[in-house]
């Protein structure tokens, strides 16, 4: 009866840590490799999105090549679907990760509200970088370093681990721990 419980402790205690970091795109997003722009939508279809970038903020973004994604997600009020040739927010970590597609109040950065997210943590800092123009820094810092060789750039938080590091980390850890308690488990079994 011990061991059952036990067992359920880990398994809460793994699940609770693999989803700890869940928060941290607006963070995620001052790496190298993010994208933030303003896009038009072309269309949008089961989920797969093509966009068009009419004005970056951040990243190695293409103005005006249409890009697709196979996967989006929208940040914005209860029953949001993105309308053709409309302009929205749009947020691209990396091919792991959907293209997030904000409903934006307007396109100057400094007073632009993301509609329907009052109150959600994560999306009032992303907000709060955008508004106080920390990622248009951290643009101007990348494209800086990459005129210097390619330095990497450093997120303006505490953190310092890679979204794929996080990850990695997350697993490996509680993995570690539930072979250890196995291996005593059975050791005291003999």
């Amino acid at each position: 009866m011990t061991k059952q419980r036990l067992f359920i402790l880990l398994v809460v205690i793994i699940l609770c840590t693999i989803t700890l970091f869940a928060g941290s795109l607006p963070e995620d997003f001052f790496e190298d490799k993010a994208q933030l722009f303003f896009g038009e939508v072309l269309s949008f279809e089961d989920g797969s999105i093509t966009v068009v970038p009419t004005e970056k903020i951040k990243g190695d973004v293409k103005i005006g090549i249409a890009a697709s994604y196979d996967e989006s997600t929208f940040v914005a009020k209860a029953g949001f679907l993105p309308e053709a040739g409309v302009t929205y927010l749009m947020a691209f970590y990396d091919a792991n990760n959907p293209l997030y597609v904000f409903q934006i109040s307007g396109t100057d950065l400094a007073t632009m509200k993301l509609e329907g997210v009052d109150g959600i943590n994560i999306w009032t800092r992303f907000q709060t970088y955008l508004n106080k123009g920390r990622y248009e820094e951290a643009e101007a810092k990348r494209v800086a370093d990459l005129s210097e060789g390619d330095v990497p750039l450093e997120a303006p938080v505490a953190q310092n681990f890679t979204g794929a590091g996080r990850v990695v980390i997350l697993i490996m850890a509680p993995a570690l721990l539930v072979v250890l308690l196995a291996v005593l488990l059975f050791r005291r079994k003999k």
